[in-house]
């Protein structure tokens, strides 16, 4: 599951010098990688990849400069479902996942390598921002103000939007209380916002239920008291 089917491209994992040091790190795991990123000097010996399925982008930089100035990010830039990376020895090998049995006529498949010579964290940047509105929004504007702001101003065909973990009440362990826009992100309301970015398709995150929810009232509830947290019983509390 891990390795990869095909192979294409390649990289060597080599220190060519003794005074030559580059670094590395990955992300790899659970919530884009962020639990488990993995960091060392990039040379033969070290496992730069610990699980191919789990891992994501890989971040070279130079020691020397503490990251500061060329920076390289390897990933895969379209099928990303479909695309695993795997290491074999000293060899950082992309492609088709391992588990793929067959693969269609004319797929395509393709890598982005890309450079910044302005430090680790404007590369990043540079590379992909879009988790920057993550539980956070322009200097001095609420979420309303900031989504209004960013679809107006940026001119891309925008497919839809996500509206994360930020955007309701939250109750007891971080849990859903009410499934509901807050004043304080949305002053206006969420069917506001909607419509004025031109109704563009939006996917509305929830997680579990808090064990102080507002619907236990109306609906019925299986309640974990030792996890402190909540789980609706049948599918009427989506209605």
């Amino acid at each position: 599951m891990d390795q990869v089917r095909t192979v294409f491209p390649s990289f060597k994992i080599e220190q060519i010098d003794t005074n030559e040091y580059r670094g590395y790190f990955t992300f790899e795991g659970v919530m884009m990688g962020y639990d488990e990123m993995h960091r060392d000097i990039w040379k033969s010996s070290n496992t730069v990849i610990k699980s191919g399925m789990e891992a994501g982008p890989v971040v070279l930089f130079n020691l020397t400069q503490h990251g500061q100035n060329d920076v390289i990010i390897l990933s895969p830039f379209v099928q990303f479902m479909a695309t695993s990376l795997s290491q074999q020895d000293n060899i950082l090998q992309y492609g088709v996942m391992g588990s793929i049995k067959t693969i269609p006529a004319n797929y395509n498949h393709t890598m982005i390598l890309f450079y910044s010579s302005n430090r680790i964290n404007d590369a990043l940047r540079q590379y992909d921002g879009g988790a920057y509105y993550y539980y956070n929004t322009e200097s001095g504007l609420n979420y309303e103000e900031t989504l209004l702001s960013v679809h107006k101003k940026i001119t891309l065909p925008f497919h839809y939007i996500q509206l994360d973990s930020w955007w309701y009440y939250k109750g007891l362990k971080g849990g859903v209380s009410q499934w509901k826009s807050r004043p304080d992100i949305f002053p206006d309301g969420l069917p506001s916002v909607y419509h004025q970015m031109d109704s563009i398709p939006s996917a509305a995150h929830n997680r579990y239920s808090a064990l102080d929810t507002v619907y236990s009232d109306k609906y019925n509830f299986a309640f974990d008291h030792i996890n402190e947290m909540s789980l609706p019983i049948g599918n009427d509390t989506l209605d």
